[in-house]
């Protein structure tokens, strides 16, 4: 037979009241009977008190554990936007420099390259570039024609600036056959240009002929 302690939170309606007929079947007394179901009355509050605490307890850490889930998920989360935006602003920062360099160069060569065209068509260049330009012949001083070696020279030095400046990489292919290809194409094919350089020496004009090769080839 049970005794009232015996009862604990995981007893059920059924436990207690099998407790009750066992423990007043053999009680006579009225009020002995009662006070052992007063007694079981208390023990069932009791009971369903503790089974209530516990089942909160219960809930409190379940919550708990969920509250703890959604915290980490949360800061899963923030931490992943965090480097995400990380990553974006630096990308940013990487093209914003990026395009501000090439901006820069590509104004940077647009200056140059109107530098070296109003250089090559200045006015001491002028009357040369036309000649050369429109075929005229004869060109040379040395056959009955009005231009000086010096100024054949001077002329064919330019291309020389400009040829460092491509292997500089502060022009490219598209802006010499831009701005310089017609001019660099009649001066390579004129017989006079040719013969003048093949007796100075190729080795004292080798910017203007890969020019003039490059804008050929293309």
């Amino acid at each position: 037979m049970k005794s009232i302690n015996e009862l604990d939170i995981n007893s059920n309606e059924e436990d207690i009241l099998e407790f009750c007929k066992d423990n007043t079947k053999y009680i006579p007394d009225t009020s002995k009977r009662h006070e052992v179901l007063m007694a079981y009355g208390l023990n069932l509050l009791n009971i369903k008190q503790q089974k209530a605490l516990v089942e909160d307890q219960r809930d409190s850490i379940k919550d708990q554990k969920n509250s703890s889930e959604k915290l980490i998920r949360t800061n899963k989360y923030l931490v992943i936007a965090t480097i995400a935006l990380l990553i974006g602003t630096i990308f940013s920062s990487i093209f914003s420099s990026w395009y501000q360099v090439k901006s820069t160069k590509n104004q940077e060569s647009t200056n140059l390259m109107i530098s070296f065209s109003n250089d090559l068509r200045s006015e001491r260049n002028s009357a040369l570039v036309y000649a050369i330009g429109t075929n005229q012949k004869p060109l040379l001083q040395i056959n009955h024609g009005q231009f000086s070696d010096e100024q054949l020279d001077n002329y064919l030095m330019k291309y020389e600036l400009i040829y460092s400046a491509y292997q500089s990489g502060l022009i490219n292919k598209e802006i010499i056959k831009t701005a310089f290809d017609y001019d660099l194409m009649e001066a390579y094919k004129n017989s006079e240009v040719q013969k003048f350089i093949k007796d100075v020496g190729p080795d004292k004009y080798p910017g203007f002929i890969t020019l003039s090769k490059l804008v050929i080839a293309n």
